[in-house]
């Protein structure tokens, strides 16, 4: 998220135009799109805690080399390395709910959690700035 808030500053400082952008904004869907039904498959197979604990540990590596991905080719690279450990979560989030949530609470159990991060957002992206 906030690299869309600093992405002005990012133009200005790299030469970026708003199509290299809009380019390297979007990475982040490409790792995240080709890895739900993994995720989903593999917090089926192992368990969604573990996956969730692996996926937190690789996105928050990714998130930790963004500022040093000073080429577009690098800032794709991590854009798309984010998305991949991003991806994995909300299969792996559904797979532990189905897994350790009575079938009557599962909804309002999903409800909450992705009400919370819309709720994040709107705390934590202020607060960035």
């Amino acid at each position: 998220m906030n690299i869309s808030v600093v992405a002005p500053i990012l133009m200005a400082e790299f030469g970026w135009d708003p199509a290299v952008t809009g380019t390297i904004l979007s990475a982040f869907f490409v790792g995240y799109l080709f890895t739900q039904l993994p995720g989903g498959w593999l917090a089926d197979r192992f368990g969604g805690k573990g996956i969730i604990g692996c996926a937190v540990l690789w996105w928050s590596l990714a998130t930790f080399v963004t500022p040093f991905a000073s080429t577009v080719p690098l800032m794709l690279a991590a854009r798309i390395a984010l998305g991949i450990g991003e991806g994995v979560t909300p299969p792996a989030l559904h797979s532990m709910t189905a897994r350790w949530i009575p079938p009557p609470e599962r909804s309002r159990v999903i409800a909450f959690v992705v009400t919370g991060v819309y709720v994040g957002v709107m705390i934590a992206f202020p607060l960035s700035v």
